[in-house]
């Protein structure tokens, strides 16, 4: 799999025209087969939140290590 782009959101930082789902979900609709991005998010409610949009819009979510209180997360496209 082709890591294409890193997004970082930060709990503080959401709202409005920065949300997450928004974002992730126009960036993955751009990806190929097998391509994805890396996301980095230190608010556990968007986790699960996109855990249940990717069956919805057809892309994966895996979570990876934790890392300065951020949620390493890898949202692709399945192949």
């Amino acid at each position: 799999m082709k890591i294409l782009r890193e997004l970082e959101f930060r709990r503080e930082e959401i709202c409005g025209a920065n949300n997450p789902v928004r974002i992730i979900i126009n960036t993955v609709r751009e990806l190929g087969d097998c391509e994805g991005i890396k996301v980095k998010v230190n608010d556990y409610d968007w986790v699960l939140t996109l855990r249940n949009l990717a069956e919805i819009h057809d892309f994966e979510v895996e979570e990876g290590k934790e890392e300065n209180n951020f949620l390493n997360l890898i949202v692709y496209k399945r192949c």
